[in-house]
Order: structure tokens, then C-alpha cells, then sequence
């Protein structure tokens, strides 16, 4: 059922844990085993990368993806003493709730209890430990994920994995505990805090010996990271906890030894960034209207927000180049962009002790003579081709493409909102023409969409298709 394991991070290391053989194996998901309703790119989910698998949910559940685990690996004499699954992601919009679902082989086990998310991506953690008298390896061979939106949200899953802690049967364990230094309280949701742990023998004193990685876990649910790695019995990390909660504690655990830090509280600390509302395409040197809000961690709005925030565009040429002062957290008003852009951005910031910025889609602004400031590939601009047959296009396509030189090549195909669709990796390709064949109608709904043609990372060549049903 499973696939050979993905080298994804330095995260996903099997950390073997100083002499006492304790050890933390963290297995990524790598394989795609069922989806109910529309989840567009489950295997993106393998990696924590940029990429998103994207699917609305539904309040009741149905609507849903599951993946498989990669195999565990140097599990002789590894008896395991904790299971905890996890899941990256966000959902566009106002909060919502997921569950996460272990299924053992092709049995459901107990769900988590509905787990908040918000516009900014968190990872989530179910531990799972308890739904087995005792792991055997074999249980997670066939352990793998369901990912279970609750509410009618369009999300976005980046990385699901599970973290696996497990001691050798056959090495006396040594005797050792964990100090926490005192945590700082309040400490703000979202924002980084410094962590030290310190690894104690019997009699309390520094464990120079102890080096390796151990799980750190939370009552939110939402560290990150959530491996601390010690080096000469001492840790340190920045941490961050993506939920609000009073009376926190950090838990840590390495197999052999399980001690808690001292009580703090996460509290929500207001103006956090600014969301811009969709922009599609738009005419050079045509006013058009936009929306900004003030929001906190949580993507809700800020309605005591009432200060002006400087703006500019990737082209410079966007007037005003500030917002008037907001109403209730939300500014609305006409700007200009004075020339035309395959792909442009209004960004936003402001200043309070801190710069607090936001950053929109991508758009299209069109120039009627044809002139544009998109970033062409340096002494390639004008050769490098890429056409599209049929367009429109009802299912497959031919994507032809042509380069005077050999280099990388990818396509991404955009909405008229500027977001990310599609994608196709060509590889490394020889000076030429090369061809291929692309069921973009089958997995893309009706619309105008634009194909990006990159050579080695740049923008090369643009192109306008339309996908009709």
C-alpha cells in the first residue's frame, strides 16, 4: 500500500536519540488512497513545499481526501510508545474546522475533536498514541490520513505526516529527566519565543552526553516546530503557537522520558497583517476599485484599526501610494497602474514599532499596444515561444515550446485572479521543440486562464487559453 519514503526535509530524519536508543521517525505522506468531492492535487501534500492539494469541504464531512504514510525504516528491536499525525495547512476565508481521521489498514479509528484553522497556515497534530493497547510496526505500515474539512471552506493542505517515538528493547535505558528554562507569559499567537531544555542524569546534573532529536508537542495542538534537537544535553528553539490558550505547556517527550514545562498563556495580540481582496485582470491606466482589510492572526478583521498604510506595485506605477484612513478595520478606494504587467501585485505595509504588510494576488494588467513589464528571460525575450492547440480547449491539449537554448522548463497556468491552477514540470530540455499532451479541460472548470512558460525560473513566454465544457 505504501511507496518508498520521500526525502523531503531535514525534518524527515529518523534522529536516533544518544545512548539510552530512544527515537523519533517522522514519515511523510506519500500515497494517494481515496478522495470524496473535488481535491485537486492530493499528491502535493507528500512534500512541505509551496504547493497545495485544494478542495472545498463540507459541513458535514463528506467531502474529504485520504493518503497513505511512508513505511517506518530501523524498526529491529524498536518497541513504539507514541503515534501523533499532523496536518499543514490553511483555508481561504474566515475560520472553519477540520478533523483528522487515522485509519489502521482500511479501519477507521477514533477521529480528532474539531481542529480550528483560519487564512494563516498552522499545522495541526492528533495524538493517536491511545487508540492501540500497544503499536506493533506493522499497524504503522497500514496507518494513513484522513483529512476531514467540517465546514463549507475552500482549503489547502500542504504537508500531512505522522511522528513515530520508539525505544530499543535491547539497551538499558538510561536514567534522565528534562528541565524546561521558564517560559515567558503572555507569549503572542503566531509569534516566535525563545525555548531551552536542558537533559538531566539521576542526580539532576547535565547530561553532556544526551544528542539527538525528541517530540515537542503542546496543548493547542499547533507548535511548530515540533522537534527540539539537543546538542551536549542542551536545546534550544524558536517556537511558535498558532492557537490562543490559557495555562499552555510544552510537553516533551523522547520515548524514555516525558516531562512538561512550566504554565503560560498565548494570547491574541490584534494587527497582525492586511488581506487584499481578489483582483482580476485589469487595463493599463484604468482606474479600478480595491478592498483592504485589517486582520489578526486569525484572518478576522481588526474594527479598531483606523491608521493609513503606504502601497506600490511590482510595476511602480501605482497611484495613490497610500490608502486613505481605514473605517471599522477596511479601506476601499480607485488606484491606477500606469503600465502594463503579465504578472503584478499591490503590496501594503505599515508601521507600528513593527512593519505589518500584505501582499495580493497576481493580475494581469493588459496594455491595448501590446508593450508590458513583465521580467522576460534575459536574451531570450521574443524567441522563446509557447502555443496551445485547441484553444479554447474542451479536455487535452497540445502545449508546443519552443527555446534557442537548452535550460529547465515549467508551465503554470493561472486563474483571472492571478492564483496558481495547474502546473507541469517539463524538466531539462534541449535547445528545440518539444511537445506535450495535457488533460488541463478534465481538471480545470470553465474559464479564462493564462499559461506561464519559465526557463530556469524566469518568465519566458505568456499565453491567453480558455477552457470550455
Amino acid at each position: 500500500m505504501k511507496k518508498t519514503a520521500l526525502c523531503v526535509s531535514t525534518l524527515l530524519i529518523m534522529a536516533a536519540v544518544f545512548t539510552a536508543q530512544a527515537g523519533v521517525m517522522v514519515l511523510p505522506a506519500n500515497d494517494s488512497l481515496a478522495a470524496a468531492g473535488a481535491w485537486v492535487n492530493v499528491p502535493y501534500s507528500y512534500v512541505d513545499d509551496s504547493l497545495y492539494t485544494v478542495g472545498t469541504g463540507a459541513a458535514n464531512g463528506s467531502k474529504n481526501f485520504r493518503v497513505g504514510l511512508a513505511d517506518p525504516s530501523d524498526t529491529i528491536n524498536q518497541r513504539i510508545t507514541g503515534v501523533v499525525i499532523y496536518a499543514k495547512c490553511y483555508l481561504a476565508g474566515s475560520k472553519g474546522k477540520l478533523q483528522l481521521v487515522p485509519f489502521y489498514d482500511e479501519v477507521q479509528g477514533t477521529a480528532s475533536a474539531p481542529l480550528g484553522l483560519s487564512g494563516t497556515e498552522i499545522t495541526r497534530s492528533f495524538d493517536i498514541t491511545v487508540q492501540r493497547a500497544q503499536w506493533l510496526w506493522e499497524d504503522i505500515k497500514n496507518l494513513s490520513v484522513q483529512f476531514k474539512p467540517k465546514t463549507a471552506k475552500t482549503y489547502y493542505a500542504n504537508h500531512i505526516f505522522a511522528v513515530v517515538t520508539s525505544i530499543d528493547t535491547t539497551a538499558a535505558q538510561a536514567s534522565h529527566r528534562f528541565a524546561f528554562d521558564p517560559v515567558a507569559t503572555p507569549d503572542t499567537v503566531g509569534v516566535a519565543f525563545p525555548l531551552g531544555i536542558s537533559a538531566l542524569d539521576s542526580l539532576g546534573i547535565l547530561l553532556a552526553s544526551y544528542n539527538g532529536s525528541v517530540l515537542i508537542s503542546d496543548q493547542t495542538g499547533t507548535i511548530s516546530p515540533f522537534i527540539a534537537n539537543f546538542t551536549g544535553g542542551l536545546a534550544a528553539a524558536s517556537i511558535t503557537i498558532s492557537d490562543t490558550m490559557r495555562n499552555d505547556f510544552i510537553v516533551i517527550d523522547d520515548g524514555v522520558a516525558n516531562d512538561t514545562s512550566g504554565l503560560f498563556d498565548v494570547v491574541n495580540s490584534g494587527l497582525h497583517h492586511f488581506a487584499v481582496d481578489p483582483i482580476g485582470m485589469q487595463l493599463k491606466n484604468v482606474p479600478f476599485a480595491i478592498s483592504l482589510s485589517a486582520r489578526d492572526f486569525f484572518d478576522d478583521t481588526v474594527t479598531s484599526f483606523t491608521g493609513k498604510a503606504d502601497m506600490w506595485d511590482m510595476t511602480g506605477t501605482l497611484t495613490p501610494d497610500s490608502t486613505g484612513a481605514f473605517a471599522a478595520g477596511v479601506w476601499s478606494g480607485d488606484v491606477n497602474i500606469a503600465l502594463g504587467a503579465l504578472k503584478d501585485s499591490i503590496a501594503c505595509s505599515y508601521f507600528n514599532g513593527k512593519t505589518i504588510s500584505g501582499l495580493s494576488n497576481g493580475f494581469w494588467v493588459d496594455d491595448p499596444l501590446g508593450v508590458e513589464t513583465g521580467k522576460l528571460l534575459e536574451g531570450l525575450a521574443g524567441t522563446v515561444r509557447i502555443n496551445i492547440f485547441p484553444n479554447p480547449l474542451y479536455r487535452k491539449a497540445e502545449f508546443t515550446v519552443y527555446s534557442p537554448k537548452a535550460g529547465t522548463a515549467r508551465i503554470t497556468v493561472y486563474n483571472l485572479l492571478g492564483q496558481k491552477a495547474a502546473q507541469k514540470d517539463l524538466g531539462n530540455i534541449n535547445p528545440g521543440t518539444v511537445k506535450l499532451r495535457w488533460d488541463l479541460g478534465s481538471a480545470l472548470p470553465q474559464g479564462v486562464y493564462f499559461a506561464d512558460l519559465q526557463i530556469d525560473g524566469k518568465s519566458a513566454s505568456f499565453k491567453k487559453l480558455v477552457i470550455l465544457k
